[in-house]
């Protein structure tokens, strides 16, 4: 885990508390605001603890599943153990393809939840994947799957007589290489490029804590229970 970007978040997320804190409790003075805090710098200080432990747990958290072959993860939809699942209904949730054309999975429940709102008589499956080939874009981890993106840029563009590619969109089509891929080409022949060149999905931590996945390649997805919500 980079130490520099846990920083940062930790920082910025204990600034955002602070001045929420500040923020919602104002009081007026002699046409200034003053603040209604007895002890401001013990509230500091706890609040700076409190944050650190919470975000350290929930980034060690994440160390731990990305150190594993096969993790538990969560998908709310339509599919069910009986039907598996189709590529012909993803990318409905609010950010698209923010991870490329895949389906789209969360290894916190409540996180998962989130897109019930999308779907008709949603079921929330709890699924194993198989975490080979599946890839960080914004971290580059697995280290050994970097640079592969822009090989599969350079195929596409010999295979379709390209001198370049469109831009994709960060959340409708994917990351860099990814969305400007998908956009070119459109996201099913995408899907088939990526797995070619062994991608079989992308993944990336989520502020409120776990990862979310989106996985290109069906095999590796095992349904385990379906829960009625």
């Amino acid at each position: 885990m980079n130490l520099w970007i846990i920083l940062k978040c930790f920082t910025r997320e204990i600034l955002n508390k602070i001045i929420n804190h500040f923020s919602k409790n104002p009081k007026k003075s002699q046409g200034q605001k003053i603040f209604r805090i007895k002890k401001p710098i013990i509230f500091i200080f706890t609040m700076i603890y409190n944050h650190l432990n919470e975000t350290l747990k929930r980034y060690i958290k994440i160390v731990l599943l990305e150190n594993k072959n096969h993790i538990t993860a969560y998908h709310c939809g339509s599919a069910s153990k009986q039907s598996g699942f189709s590529f012909k209904f993803s990318g409905l949730g609010e950010n698209s393809y923010a991870l490329g054309p895949g389906i789209y999975f969360a290894t916190e429940p409540e996180a998962a939840k989130l897109y019930c709102k999308y779907i008709q008589n949603p079921v929330l499956l709890k699924v194993e994947i198989n975490m080979s080939g599946i890839y960080d874009p914004f971290r580059g981890q697995p280290e050994d799957m970097r640079g592969i993106s822009t090989k599969i840029v350079e195929q596409v563009k010999k295979d379709f007589n390209l001198a370049s590619l469109k831009k994709g969109s960060s959340l409708k089509d994917g990351p860099w290489d990814f969305g400007d891929i998908a956009k070119t080409i459109g996201k099913p022949k995408a899907r088939e490029y990526f797995l070619e060149f062994g991608f079989n999905g992308l993944y990336t931590n989520l502020p409120i804590g776990g990862l979310e996945i989106s996985v290109f390649n069906l095999n590796s997805i095992k349904i385990l229970e379906e829960m009625s919500l």
